[in-house]
Protein backbone atom coordinates (compact mmCIF):
# COMPACT_ATOMS: atom_id res chain seq x y z
CA UNK A 1 0.00 0.00 0.00
CA UNK A 2 1.10 3.02 -1.04
CA UNK A 3 1.62 6.50 0.80
CA UNK A 4 -0.95 8.53 -1.07
CA UNK A 5 -3.59 5.44 -0.67
CA UNK A 6 -2.97 5.87 3.18
CA UNK A 7 -3.55 9.09 3.33
CA UNK A 8 -6.95 8.74 1.01
CA UNK A 9 -7.68 6.27 3.58
CA UNK A 10 -7.16 8.29 6.73
CA UNK A 11 -9.33 11.00 4.84
CA UNK A 12 -12.39 8.64 4.07
CA UNK A 13 -12.21 7.46 7.77
CA UNK A 14 -12.15 11.29 9.07
CA UNK A 15 -15.03 12.18 7.03
CA UNK A 16 -17.02 9.35 7.99
CA UNK A 17 -15.42 9.95 11.82
CA UNK A 18 -15.29 13.59 12.57
CA UNK A 19 -13.09 14.12 15.66
CA UNK A 20 -13.48 17.43 17.90
CA UNK A 21 -16.03 19.40 18.37
CA UNK A 22 -18.39 21.62 16.52
CA UNK A 23 -20.33 24.12 16.80
CA UNK A 24 -24.30 23.99 16.86
CA UNK A 25 -25.72 27.16 14.74
CA UNK A 26 -28.93 26.76 16.92
CA UNK A 27 -27.16 28.22 19.62
CA UNK A 28 -27.49 31.65 17.76
CA UNK A 29 -31.30 32.58 18.71
CA UNK A 30 -32.72 35.27 17.57
CA UNK A 31 -31.83 37.48 20.90
CA UNK A 32 -28.17 37.13 19.75
CA UNK A 33 -29.17 38.04 15.79
CA UNK A 34 -30.66 41.36 17.40
CA UNK A 35 -27.69 41.74 20.10
CA UNK A 36 -25.00 41.29 16.83
CA UNK A 37 -27.15 43.96 14.47
CA UNK A 38 -27.39 46.32 17.61
CA UNK A 39 -23.54 45.96 17.86
CA UNK A 40 -22.97 46.18 14.15
CA UNK A 41 -25.23 48.85 13.62
CA UNK A 42 -24.22 51.22 16.63
CA UNK A 43 -20.38 50.83 16.10
CA UNK A 44 -19.09 54.43 15.29
CA UNK A 45 -16.12 52.24 13.37
CA UNK A 46 -17.75 50.94 10.63
CA UNK A 47 -19.01 52.93 7.48
CA UNK A 48 -22.57 53.48 7.23
CA UNK A 49 -22.35 51.99 3.65
CA UNK A 50 -21.19 48.41 4.52
CA UNK A 51 -23.12 47.85 7.69
CA UNK A 52 -25.24 45.48 6.15
CA UNK A 53 -22.55 43.64 5.29
CA UNK A 54 -20.64 43.71 8.29
CA UNK A 55 -23.91 42.11 9.88
CA UNK A 56 -23.93 39.04 7.43
CA UNK A 57 -19.66 38.94 8.13
CA UNK A 58 -20.46 39.09 12.08
CA UNK A 59 -23.84 36.63 11.93
CA UNK A 60 -21.07 34.10 10.01
CA UNK A 61 -18.83 34.58 12.01
CA UNK A 62 -20.89 33.62 15.06
CA UNK A 63 -22.77 30.54 13.47
CA UNK A 64 -19.20 29.17 12.50
CA UNK A 65 -18.41 29.21 16.08
CA UNK A 66 -16.70 32.02 16.47
CA UNK A 67 -14.30 32.33 13.12
CA UNK A 68 -12.21 35.29 14.05
CA UNK A 69 -10.09 35.59 11.05
CA UNK A 70 -13.25 35.56 8.90
CA UNK A 71 -14.42 38.35 10.25
CA UNK A 72 -11.52 40.28 10.95
CA UNK A 73 -9.92 39.94 7.43
CA UNK A 74 -13.51 40.91 5.77
CA UNK A 75 -14.04 43.96 7.66
CA UNK A 76 -10.52 44.62 6.55
CA UNK A 77 -11.43 44.24 3.16
CA UNK A 78 -14.19 46.64 3.67
CA UNK A 79 -11.71 49.35 4.54
CA UNK A 80 -11.40 49.53 8.26
CA UNK A 81 -8.14 50.06 10.09
CA UNK A 82 -6.54 46.27 11.56
CA UNK A 83 -6.75 46.91 14.80
CA UNK A 84 -10.29 48.12 15.38
CA UNK A 85 -11.28 45.40 12.89
CA UNK A 86 -9.44 42.81 15.22
CA UNK A 87 -10.80 44.54 18.23
CA UNK A 88 -14.72 44.41 17.04
CA UNK A 89 -14.37 40.69 16.07
CA UNK A 90 -13.24 39.85 19.47
CA UNK A 91 -15.53 42.07 21.59
CA UNK A 92 -18.18 40.96 19.29
CA UNK A 93 -17.78 37.21 19.90
CA UNK A 94 -17.28 37.33 23.38
CA UNK A 95 -20.38 39.49 23.81
CA UNK A 96 -21.50 36.24 21.74
CA UNK A 97 -20.26 33.72 23.71
CA UNK A 98 -21.23 35.23 26.91
CA UNK A 99 -24.96 35.32 25.53
CA UNK A 100 -25.20 31.65 24.33
CA UNK A 101 -23.39 31.09 27.49
CA UNK A 102 -26.14 32.61 30.00
CA UNK A 103 -28.78 30.72 27.67
CA UNK A 104 -27.64 27.82 28.11
CA UNK A 105 -26.71 27.42 32.12
CA UNK A 106 -30.19 28.95 32.56
CA UNK A 107 -31.82 25.97 30.62
CA UNK A 108 -29.69 23.88 32.72
CA UNK A 109 -31.64 25.44 35.76
CA UNK A 110 -28.10 27.68 36.64
CA UNK A 111 -29.24 31.12 37.76
CA UNK A 112 -26.26 32.55 39.52
CA UNK A 113 -22.81 32.77 38.39
CA UNK A 114 -19.29 33.85 40.46
CA UNK A 115 -17.81 36.27 38.71
CA UNK A 116 -13.86 35.70 38.16
CA UNK A 117 -11.20 38.37 37.57
CA UNK A 118 -8.42 36.92 35.15
CA UNK A 119 -5.82 38.09 37.14
CA UNK A 120 -4.90 40.53 33.83
CA UNK A 121 -5.67 44.09 33.84
CA UNK A 122 -9.36 44.37 31.64
CA UNK A 123 -8.44 47.17 28.93
CA UNK A 124 -7.21 47.26 25.37
CA UNK A 125 -4.00 48.96 24.88
CA UNK A 126 -3.79 50.78 21.91
CA UNK A 127 0.48 51.25 21.28
CA UNK A 128 1.59 51.90 24.43
CA UNK A 129 -1.74 53.83 25.48
CA UNK A 130 -4.81 52.79 27.71
CA UNK A 131 -7.75 53.74 26.57
CA UNK A 132 -9.67 56.01 28.94
CA UNK A 133 -11.69 54.72 31.35
CA UNK A 134 -10.15 51.04 31.09
CA UNK A 135 -8.46 51.69 34.10
CA UNK A 136 -11.48 52.12 36.10
CA UNK A 137 -12.97 49.35 35.26
CA UNK A 138 -10.10 46.78 35.77
CA UNK A 139 -10.44 48.06 38.70
CA UNK A 140 -13.84 47.84 39.29
CA UNK A 141 -13.83 44.24 37.26
CA UNK A 142 -11.00 43.49 40.11
CA UNK A 143 -13.57 44.05 43.15
CA UNK A 144 -16.10 41.86 41.41
CA UNK A 145 -13.94 38.97 41.68
CA UNK A 146 -15.43 36.13 43.90
CA UNK A 147 -19.60 38.29 43.73
CA UNK A 148 -22.10 35.85 43.12
CA UNK A 149 -24.27 37.66 40.26
CA UNK A 150 -27.78 36.60 38.61
CA UNK A 151 -27.28 34.89 35.37
CA UNK A 152 -30.09 36.68 33.82
CA UNK A 153 -29.45 40.50 34.54
CA UNK A 154 -25.67 40.38 35.24
CA UNK A 155 -23.62 41.98 37.91
CA UNK A 156 -24.07 45.57 38.48
CA UNK A 157 -20.66 48.05 37.79
CA UNK A 158 -21.07 51.67 37.62
CA UNK A 159 -24.83 51.75 37.27
CA UNK A 160 -24.63 49.16 33.92
CA UNK A 161 -25.18 45.40 33.92
CA UNK A 162 -22.46 43.33 32.52
CA UNK A 163 -21.54 39.95 32.26
CA UNK A 164 -17.68 39.07 32.68
CA UNK A 165 -15.80 38.56 29.25
CA UNK A 166 -18.69 40.88 27.46
CA UNK A 167 -17.21 44.14 27.25
CA UNK A 168 -14.16 44.91 25.12
CA UNK A 169 -10.88 44.63 26.52
CA UNK A 170 -12.43 42.25 29.55
CA UNK A 171 -10.80 39.09 30.50
CA UNK A 172 -12.90 37.83 33.02
CA UNK A 173 -14.69 34.70 33.42
CA UNK A 174 -17.72 33.46 35.60
CA UNK A 175 -18.17 29.78 37.37
CA UNK A 176 -21.56 28.59 37.58
CA UNK A 177 -22.77 29.24 41.17
CA UNK A 178 -24.63 25.95 43.20
CA UNK A 179 -27.63 26.70 45.00
CA UNK A 180 -25.42 26.42 48.52
CA UNK A 181 -22.99 28.95 47.57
Amino acid sequence: MGIFSLFRRKERLAERHPMGVRFDPKRVTPKIKSEIKRLVYNDPRIERSIKRKAYALSLQSVVRGRDLRLLTSGLIEMGMDKRAATEFSVSLNNRCSAMMRIASETSLGITHGIWRFSGVPCFIEVGAIVKAGYEVQSEEHQRADGQKFPLKTGYVIAGVHTWPGSESGCRCIWIAAMPWQ
